[in-house]
């Protein structure tokens, strides 16, 4: 009897042995804990949607990588406005230039034409 106990105490041990060192059916990885107030939206971002943010709190503060995800999206989402202020503020070509610099417009120069006729 004591045999039959002994055996079967060693059999959970290996069955236990054989799942922690990764041989058959082991758990699957869980999902890290985030919260859902800790993501930017996947269009543009606004004040509102910075002032919403909630990270997860982690053993000594904040989940390090919830906060770099958000300085991420929220660096490219500056480089696009920057470019995209830069495209507006852009000077114009120089035919523009030219044309306005000698102090006629297109009006005058139909109504030069008109009168000339």
């Amino acid at each position: 009897m004591s045999l039959v106990l002994l055996l079967v105490i060693l059999a959970v041990i290996a069955g236990i042995a054989v799942v922690a060192a990764g041989r058959g059916e082991g758990l699957s990885s869980p999902e890290p804990e985030r919260s859902p107030l800790g993501a930017l939206p996947a269009d543009e971002v606004g004040r509102a949607d910075v002032d919403a943010l909630r990270f997860t709190l982690a053993l000594r503060g904040y989940r390090m990588d919830e906060v770099d995800d958000v300085i991420d999206r929220l660096l490219a989402e500056l480089d696009r406005k920057d470019a995209r202020i830069a495209e507006l503020e852009a000077p114009t070509t120089a035919a523009d230039d030219d044309a306005h610099d000698d102090g006629h417009d297109e009006q005058d120069d139909r109504r030069d034409a008109d009168q000339g006729a």
